[in-house]
């Protein structure tokens, strides 16, 4: 298989994943400007927050993976705009590192009942 079969591959991987970890699931527990009531959806439907997380942690592992096939697979065309875009595809990862990180915080939270966060 070759470089850029994968890199496709992944891409749609990404693209399939994302949406239910980014999109779906917050819209569905985050209430907006009330964070009692998003704590309480997030522990009636702690399942689903759960796979959300997890999934969020697989998407993540797929863009650090990405991001080294885009940079070889570029890097023979510019080696610096290559370089640039590995750079800022590990940025964008970065937040989505921290994003996971306070979701974790935030399950850790409901889980206890330490509403003291919120």
């Amino acid at each position: 298989m070759t470089l850029a079969r994968k890199t496709g591959i992944l891409y749609l991987l990404v693209a399939v994943l994302s949406p239910f970890t980014m999109l779906y699931v917050p819209s569905l527990l985050f209430i907006p400007n009330d964070m009692i009531a998003t704590a309480n959806s997030i522990a009636t439907y702690e399942m689903l927050f759960r796979a959300s997380i997890a999934l969020g942690i697989g998407v993540f592992i797929v863009e650090i993976v990405l991001t080294a096939y885009v940079y070889q697979l570029f890097k023979s065309v510019s080696n610096k705009l290559s370089l640039a875009a590995a750079f800022a595809r590990l940025s964008m990862t970065t937040i989505q590192g921290f994003n996971i990180i306070f979701r974790l915080l935030t399950l850790a939270a409901v889980e206890t009942g330490d509403n003291s966060l919120f």
